[in-house]
């Protein structure tokens, strides 16, 4: 691990080490947002724009990372955000992230969309598993996936809101991107000068969305990518929360929320938590950045309401930065896809290990003992009291 870390010190270090490791179309999926990324850049930036204040003379600090969230207690207060074909951007990958998941004590998300079934992941998680799902057009799939991912062990559902319609994400468009992967001359072309991801993929096998396909084995295969994103779009209305919880006994937690109103009423709807996020940027590119909605969201919710937080979050001091401005947990997607291609197992380790070291040295650094400590270090500018209880 000290080699490793003397390699690969940040996530940015990670992120350059798998960007030369993927071919182009692998490397646009994990990166590209939609539009003209402008969403992307947005939550970079206000990030970058979150200020927290050093305290001098505190004396030894024996600093607790742990944290209690919805009923589980982790060892820290982030986790492995859900990707969809994540076996897309190194094969095998949500074994491995279910993995780091039960060694190092946190959450792992597995997409709906993922490139492996609830059934071989939630043993692999050890109860550390979450289940991401949209709403489905088809109400017995719905049903039957559902039924599925909790007999796996899975007992918290992430039911993604922000997603009516798919957007159009043109970066993957331009870069050949389509699921399930196509042998076109251009991707072979691209494929043969990254021989490290095809020997993987060799090894492993072509990525399928096997959650979702065996439903729509009569479907022509051309056709069947295009059936499952009907299925998964339907534009659902907030009676379909109301529909999850007669079939799902465990927690909900609803994803994708940016509005004041709309987390007014998914308290309202009983959701068990809300998760404030633009989806990495990837859904509309005028969108706010996800962090500069947070403080009015954590006010219009009240201060024991649990709400998790991500996008653009690339660092411990963004998992920090996210915990100041009233998240109570925080979840990381694009990181943990750069450490999977940068080098599978050892490399996400390492990433769990450099997101703790920093959180802990920003913690260090404003005088927290406990990640619930962090907003007091929040720099809050002028003007904005008003508007994070609005």
């Amino acid at each position: 691990m000290a080699e490793l870390i003397s390699s690969f010190p940040a996530i940015s270090d990670l992120r350059a080490k798998a960007r030369r490791r993927l071919p182009l179309f692998a490397r646009e999926f994990m990166e590209a947002g939609t539009g003209l990324d402008h969403a992307v850049e947005r939550n970079a930036a206000d990030l970058a724009g979150v200020q927290l204040s050093p305290r001098a003379m505190r004396g030894p600090v024996t600093r607790d990372l742990s944290t209690s969230f919805l009923g589980q207690d982790f060892s820290v207060p982030f986790g492995i955000a859900p990707v969809g074909g994540t076996g897309m951007i190194w094969p095998g990958g949500e074994k491995v992230l279910a993995g780091i998941a039960a060694e190092s004590n946190l959450p792992y998300t597995l997409a709906s969309v993922a490139t492996q079934t609830p059934e071989t992941i939630g043993p692999i998680a050890r109860g550390r598993g979450w289940f991401q799902f949209y709403p489905m057009a088809d109400k017995e799939i719905q049903k039957d996936v559902l039924s599925r991912a909790h007999g796996a062990g899975f007992e918290t559902l992430v039911v993604t809101v922000d997603v009516p319609m798919m957007s159009r994400r043109e970066r993957q468009m331009r870069a050949g991107f389509q699921m399930p992967p196509r042998l076109t001359p251009r991707m072979l072309l691209q494929a043969l000068l990254h021989p490290s991801w095809t020997r993987a993929v060799l090894q492993v096998g072509r990525p399928e969305l096997a959650t979702l396909t065996p439903y729509f084995a009569d479907v022509a295969a051309a056709e069947r990518m295009a059936e499952i994103g009907r299925q998964l779009h339907p534009e659902p209305a907030w009676s379909e929360v109301e529909c999850i919880r007669a079939i799902w006994p465990g927690k909900i937690i609803l994803k994708g929320i940016m509005q004041c109103d709309d987390a007014r009423m998914a308290v309202a709807e009983g959701a068990d938590a809300i998760w404030v996020s633009n989806h990495g940027g990837r859904q509309l590119d005028a969108a706010p950045s996800s962090i500069s909605v947070l403080p009015g969201i954590r006010g219009a919710v009240g201060k024991d309401f649990p709400i998790i937080f991500d996008s653009g979050v690339r660092s411990g001091l963004d998992i920090a930065r996210g915990l100041a401005s009233g998240a109570d947990f925080v979840m990381l997607g694009r990181p943990f896809l750069y450490a999977l291609a940068a080098g599978g197992h050892d490399t996400a380790q390492l990433c769990v290990r450099i997101l703790r070291d920093e959180l802990e040295n920003v913690m260090a650094q404003v005088g927290a003992e406990r990640p619930a400590d962090l907003p007091l270090a929040l720099v809050k500018p002028k003007g904005t009291e008003i508007a994070q209880v609005a």
